[in-house]
């Protein structure tokens, strides 16, 4: 019985690396606003916060609202699958002989899609193959920075979707989206602590007052073991062994 547990995280995210899709996603969008937000204020790609001042769109979480989707290109990052990958027997790193506290660490392998949508094939295509590039070019600091493990490795772009298959409740049939398939790695370090009494960990606690469906065999020892041996017994003979002196206890 133990109790589990992961440090704080010091970050203003509302989500911490145990949500590990979710929070792939908060650093993944975090990563492109920032990238398109360098961007001279001129350039058709140029990403603020203020949706004014902004031309393309930014978003977290799929579906796309119709509202969203304009003239301007649209970016939405979501989560994907991911599970752990168990590295090791127990995924123990370290424990504390005092407290008993242990350090579990694994690897979770998963991945995050970049949709682009934009009006124009052509534009769609750019976008995706410019976000590519990027995060292959940066993966050196979302490992050392963002946090993850690893990424940017095997990276994937889907080919344009069909006009009118992108945008739900709307009549649009010029939309076109290139899927960007992220994979990543992050590590993931858990503690554990007995919370049991130490009387409750050890033996004696289950065979004493648990295991009464069985009574409890004597233990003889060898030197309540009294011998009877004798010079002609045939036994000894067989077994080639000679009787010897009295012990004296």
């Amino acid at each position: 019985m133990s109790d589990s547990r992961v440090r704080p995280n010091r970050s203003s995210s509302p989500y911490t690396p145990e949500d590990h899709d979710l929070w792939a996603r908060h650093l993944l969008l975090c990563f492109l606003q920032g990238l398109f937000n360098k961007l001279p204020r001129d350039d058709p790609f140029f990403w603020t916060d203020s949706d004014a001042d902004s031309n393309i769109s930014i978003v977290a979480g799929t579906p796309i609202d119709y509202d969203k989707v304009g003239s301007r290109p649209l970016i939405a990052v979501d989560v994907g699958q991911y599970q752990a990958a168990n590295i090791a027997m127990d995924q123990m790193r370290a424990a504390s002989l005092w407290t008993g506290e242990r350090l579990h660490v694994d690897l979770v392998p998963g991945s995050t899609s970049v949709y682009v949508i934009a009006k124009v094939e052509t534009e769609a295509r750019r976008l995706g193959g410019w976000i590519f590039r990027q995060i292959r070019y940066h993966r050196r600091i979302l490992q050392k920075v963002g946090g993850f493990h690893q990424i940017g490795q095997q990276l994937s772009v889907s080919p344009p979707s069909a006009p009118g298959q992108v945008v739900q409740g709307s009549a649009d049939e010029e939309s076109r989206m290139v899927t960007v398939l992220v994979p990543w790695h992050l590590q993931w370090g858990w503690y554990a602590r007995p919370v049991a009494p130490e009387q409750q960990t050890t033996l004696d606690y289950f065979t004493t007052g648990n295991a009464r469906d069985f009574e409890r065999p004597e233990i003889a020892r060898m030197r309540d073991i009294e011998a009877d041996l004798k010079p002609n017994d045939t036994s000894l003979q067989i077994s080639s062994l000679r009787p010897g002196v009295t012990p004296i206890d």
